[in-house]
């Protein structure tokens, strides 16, 4: 059919971050995945020609995208609470950027949604979704006052009291 995908791939048990990709291979085969159902006189095939359900599919391709990379970052041989955590704070950060953006009407941080030229009911939608995100990540991510371990990301810092730590530790770090 011209596209940059020789075959679509069904598999019935699919990884984390490959579901992700499913949206957006999805997105980018509109067309064709459309021309399939169809073929298969599925009651789906109808979805792919409404502006509006294709935003919203743009849109979740986009956080999905934002979501998987977030988990990627998350994962390896260095992560640890701390780094997982100024992760989460930072990802917590662009959540209140975006919200403010997206109440704006501005949606540079999701690409597919700007090519989709979405209506202000998809707008308002993408608002509501993402202060609900953030409340849900607030839920089950609390934030945490890690500066008293601060001393293990540099124990060097001048800045850090050991106040708290036993006597034998505070020698130690000296």
């Amino acid at each position: 059919m011209g596209a940059d995908h020789q075959s679509l791939l069904f598999h019935t048990q699919v990884r984390w971050l490959s579901r992700g990709k499913i949206l957006s291979q999805i997105y980018e085969l509109e067309n064709e995945t459309e021309m399939s159902l169809q073929s298969q006189g599925s009651d789906y095939a109808h979805l792919f020609k409404k502006e509006e359900w294709l935003a919203k599919l743009a849109y979740l391709t986009d956080i999905f995208a934002h979501l998987n990379e977030l988990n990627r970052k998350m994962q390896g041989r260095n992560s640890n609470i701390l780094t997982s955590s100024d992760k989460i704070e930072s990802f917590r950060a662009k959540l209140e950027l975006w919200i403010s953006l997206a109440t704006n009407g501005n949606n540079e941080m999701f690409p597919n949604v700007i090519a989709a030229d979405i209506e202000q009911k998809v707008q308002a939608l993408i608002v509501k979704h993402l202060k609900l995100l953030a409340e849900k990540m607030n839920f089950y991510f609390p934030k945490r006052d890690l500066q008293p371990m601060d001393w293990v990301r540099n124990p060097f810092s001048e800045n850090i009291p050991f106040g708290h730590l036993p006597i034998n530790e505070q020698e130690e770090l000296m």
